[in-house]
């Protein structure tokens, strides 16, 4: 039995080798197909195992082959093939593939891909894309704000303006305002004028005697010494003038007196000085020989003490004399 077998085996051998040496048979390569009795190379989009094989397989859609292939390769994500090529393209820009496609897909509206791009990015805040195969996103315009993969921007409400990445609407601090929808940024309030709450469409201009801070968030009024006519600022009273609190205007101090420190009200000049007009910056010292009592507008000329009893003295002698010639004429 075993002998049999054995002599089965040769007797295949070599009927093999004698037909492939007539060419009635040809064991081919991979990549390779026979015919006519000889091996050839597969065209580019087939595939072969060779051996006895007569013809080459098409590529299926989604994988590719080069001439004399001996299997179709598989087309990687960001690529496409339809069936029987011999590359796998690159997707264009805006588009998509996974492994295996036959063909790309254009990205969905709010996102956007570069060429041969496995999957869509969405667009970041601040941008947008409204139509379907977008290989960029675009900025959103002045005065408009997105949130992430947006087909669309949104216009700021009045009293808001767009972040630097425009991606949120914030309200504008206190001394700032935006009067319509859509504004790029907030703007500061007009000299004299404030907006005291966050989100202001408009600003509220200050009353005389008082006069915005240096944010422009609040109106403060004037301190003693200053004063304000318009609600725009306040200004120092002129020399030898003062004023309270709140004040539109101020007010010469009269004569004998003159501003304290702060120029918010007026005191009387000390004795022995004098301040002569209203309005006076400050108190002067009398010349010698004159004095003056507190608040006084002028001085007099002094009395000194040590001449009093020489005065007393002599109307003292004038009168005796007086008396003395009375009498002198009586007897005389």
């Amino acid at each position: 039995m075993v002998k049999f077998k054995r002599l089965l085996q040769m007797l295949v051998v070599g009927l093999s080798a004698g037909l492939i040496s007539n060419g009635a048979f040809a064991f081919c390569d991979p990549g390779e197909f026979f015919s006519g009795g000889q091996c050839f190379l597969c065209p580019a989009g087939t595939e072969s195992p060779g051996g006895f094989t007569s013809q080459c397989t098409q590529c299926q859609a989604g994988s590719a082959a080069q001439a004399g292939s001996a299997m179709c390769n598989i087309c990687p994500a960001g690529t496409a093939a339809p069936a029987g090529s011999a590359t796998c393209n690159d997707c264009f820009a805006g588009s998509f593939s996974l492994p295996a496609s036959e063909s790309c897909l254009d990205c969905p509206p709010g996102t956007s891909s570069g060429v041969a791009a496995s999957s869509c990015d969405s667009c970041a805040p601040g941008t947008f894309a409204a139509t379907s195969g977008s290989a960029t996103c675009d900025s959103c315009p002045s005065g408009q704000v997105s949130s992430a993969g947006a087909t669309s921007c949104t216009a700021c409400a009045a009293g808001s303006a767009p972040n630097i990445a425009q991606s949120q609407c914030e309200l504008c601090q206190p001394g700032t305002f935006t009067a319509v929808a859509g504004a790029s940024q907030c703007f500061q309030c007009a000299a004299g004028f404030v907006s005291e709450t966050a989100g202001a469409t408009q600003c509220s201009a200050c009353q005389p005697g008082s006069a915005p801070n240096a944010q422009q968030s609040q109106c403060n009024s004037c301190t003693p010494g200053e004063f304000s006519a318009t609600g725009q600022q306040c200004v120092s009273c002129a020399s030898g003038s003062v004023s309270d609190a709140g004040s539109t205007s101020c007010t010469l101090c009269p004569a004998g007196s003159v501003p304290d420190e702060q120029q918010s009200v007026c005191n009387l000049c000390p004795a022995d000085t004098f301040a002569a007009s209203d309005g006076s910056a400050r108190c002067l010292p009398c010349p010698e020989g004159t004095g003056a009592a507190a608040g006084a507008t002028e001085c007099v000329q002094s009395v000194e003490v040590n001449a009093v009893p020489s005065l007393w003295l002599w109307a003292l002698t004038t009168l005796l004399l007086l008396g003395f010639g009375v009498t002198y004429k009586k007897f005389a």
